[in-house]
């Protein structure tokens, strides 16, 4: 959870140091983390999506959406693997959380979501990517020796 935090630092530091003229427009920072601290074949993976307007308008038409999670491989336990805001206000955040349950044990790469907006109503879309890479190993059970063996003795 901490590379996420450090991640969104970098960004608004990067943002904040390489900006030249006027701040004008919205600025969106995006995060995805998971929320989990184990993941276990057929148990629930909780993904938190947060959107950050640090801009000085709204952005409008803001929309999310992750392709990561296949359904033969994933399915979808709770939420929606796509999102839309009607307007992010300045100076503000909105978040989304959706639920997966993986099929099957084995190696998983959570890629990046995508997510558009427009500066205003009349402006042409603005897409990127958010900047998120994650190798997952779902483990088929999870058994801790150590710690049945502390409350045994």
């Amino acid at each position: 959870m901490w590379k996420s935090y450090l991640l969104l630092f970098f960004g608004v530091f990067a943002l904040a140091h390489c900006e030249t003229g006027e701040e004008t427009g919205p600025k969106l920072l995006v995060s995805k983390q998971i929320l989990n601290k184990y993941l276990v074949e057929t148990k629930d993976i909780e993904i938190k999506y947060t959107i950050f307007n640090i801009g000085s308008s709204a952005a409008v038409g803001v929309t999310l959406t992750d392709n990561t999670f296949h359904p033969d491989v994933f399915d979808v336990a709770g939420g929606y693997l796509f999102a839309e805001f009607a307007r992010v206000p300045p100076q503000s955040n909105v978040s989304h959380v959706v639920v997966v349950r993986p099929k099957s044990f084995g190696y998983f790469n959570f890629t990046s979501a995508e997510v558009q907006y427009k500066s205003s109503d009349e402006s042409s879309a603005v897409s990127f990517f958010i900047m998120f890479y994650y190798e997952i190993i779902c483990f088929k059970n999870v058994c801790c020796p150590h710690m049945a063996a502390s409350k045994i003795i």
